[in-house]
């Protein structure tokens, strides 16, 4: 099966749509969401018959997508399909 690869920030991650999201939005959104709601990547996913790996990570700038790009470049097969959805362009990485 081929793979949907999807990067991004908090969109493509699904902020407060996922449990683990630790916003601690998700405890509301959980309330009113139904069973056929799903963050777009996975829906995208289904639509295409693919499996899905998603590395949009809460916060991610521009640059750290592109990071998170090369990282997982030797992983994607000839006919995997990539997604990259763009941060904002003033955000920037801050190193603690």
């Amino acid at each position: 099966m081929n793979t949907l690869w999807t990067f991004g920030d908090s969109f493509t991650f699904g902020h407060a749509c996922r449990a683990d999201c630790n916003s601690g939005l998700y405890k509301k959104y959980v309330k009113y969401k139904k069973s056929t709601d799903d963050i777009w990547p996975k829906q995208l996913a289904v639509l295409l018959g693919m499996s899905l790996q998603n590395f949009g990570v809460n916060g991610y700038c521009n640059n750290s997508i592109i990071d998170s790009i090369i990282d997982n470049y030797d992983m994607i097969k000839k006919d995997d399909v990539v997604v990259i959805g763009k941060s904002f362009h003033g955000r920037t990485m801050v190193p603690y």
